[in-house]
């Protein structure tokens, strides 16, 4: 049996947001296609990936958004008329024909968001409105309950500095509907603005927009370059053999975290066998690149991953004390008696118990544990 397959088609070329940690949102220079798939395109490459790939899903997103497509429900149903299950993935601001993409019953939903307040989910989902998202939310899981739990159902909040507070209230809401709370520290994309710091011939310089994106990430570009020199190289990529990636016209790209379609195209899906398409996109120059500085998809060994543990715990823990050393936030970010720790402990030692808490968890539990060390200094006054 050859490896699974995961299929990420865009069968739309469009989002209605422009989140500035996203392609769709800071590579306005791009000039990718845009448009819908038509239900009898997805027909064909559904039939022909069943034919020659081990297809272990097909999920209809990659950079864009699944529900701009007037037809998200059809789409769903004909997958699964194939036999074949289907995942989506949607920011929630926009969702049209929600329940009927429910009685379809896909089997995965993430919801993306970083925020439970609109000051905050506005920073970085711009566009958006987290009271609509929320309402949606409260849609989708009722709808969930009442097609039996079917779906997975994941709500997934993107960690940014400045949203601990946020994260842990839609914890509370989320878990409250019954739904799947999970939290990813926010990453950049797309993958050509990263490598073109270490390749100044691939893609094309970080903006004056992205550099103050990076002023609220965890991890930056620069901080992936330098995890990355804990590893030694591997000339090997997971997305080679387990991936295929289509926009919505059916041109196969080279994976999933890259964007330009003009650069990293590599020809109509339909018209090659999976022979010539897994040799184009191996002779892409810019996987070089890409497996020079690590960021292909690769197996590490158990030293090498304590390395990298290790690094990027430190590079969170420095990011955290330097944001919240220049924004002024630290005593309300979890406190709301900081002064009175500050006087107790010292703003030195309490700075750095807060920062490196909210950097290694934002959990409610573990917040509890530091609120322990406000009242053990007030009762020693």
């Amino acid at each position: 049996m050859t490896d699974k397959v995961q299929f990420y088609i865009d069968i739309v070329g469009s989002c209605n947001l422009r989140c500035p940690s996203c392609p769709k949102g800071n590579s306005s220079h791009v000039e990718n296609s845009s448009g819908v798939m038509s239900l009898d395109l997805l027909d064909q490459i559904l039939l022909k990936a069943k034919s020659e790939y081990n297809v272990e899903s097909i999920n209809l997103y990659n950079w864009t958004e699944p529900f701009v497509h007037p037809k998200l429900p059809e789409a769903i149903r004909l997958v699964h008329n194939h036999g074949l299950a289907c995942g989506i993935s949607s920011n929630l601001s926009f969702a049209p024909r929600l329940k009927e993409v429910m009685d379809e019953k896909p089997e995965g939903f993430k919801v993306s968001l970083s925020g439970f307040n609109q000051a905050v989910y506005e920073r970085s989902h711009s566009g958006g409105d987290i009271e609509k998202v929320k309402e949606n939310i409260e849609l989708l899981a009722r709808l969930w309950k009442e097609n039996g739990q079917f779906t997975y159902v994941e709500v997934n909040f993107h960690r940014y500095l400045g949203n601990l507070d946020d994260e842990l209230e839609m914890q509370r809401f989320v878990q409250g509907l019954g739904l799947n709370f999970t939290s990813v520290f926010a990453s950049f994309c797309p993958l050509e603005k990263t490598l073109h710091l270490y390749d100044s011939s691939i893609g094309s310089p970080l903006t004056a927009a992205d550099e103050k994106l990076l002023e609220i990430l965890y991890l930056t570009p620069y901080d992936y370059i330098e995890i990355a020199k804990c590893v030694g190289k591997k000339y090997e990529c997971a997305r080679y053999t387990n991936q295929v990636v289509l926009n919505h016209l059916g041109q196969a790209q080279l994976c999933c975290v890259v964007y330009d379609e003009t650069k990293y195209g590599v020809g109509n899906f339909l018209e090659l066998s999976k022979a010539q398409l897994l040799d184009r996109r191996r002779k892409q120059d810019v996987c070089k690149s890409c497996c020079e500085i690590n960021t292909n998809e690769r197996s590490y060994t158990d030293e090498e991953m304590q390395a990298i543990l290790k690094t990027t715990k430190r590079l969170k823990k420095d990011r955290f004390r330097q944001y919240y050393s220049k924004n002024q936030g630290l005593k309300e970010l979890i406190f709301s008696d900081a002064e009175e720790m500050e006087q107790s402990l010292g703003a030195s030692t309490a700075g750095q118990v807060i920062a490196l808490e909210a950097s290694l968890a934002a959990k409610d539990e573990q917040i509890r544990e530091l609120r322990k060390l406000v009242e053990q200094a007030k009762n020693k006054k």
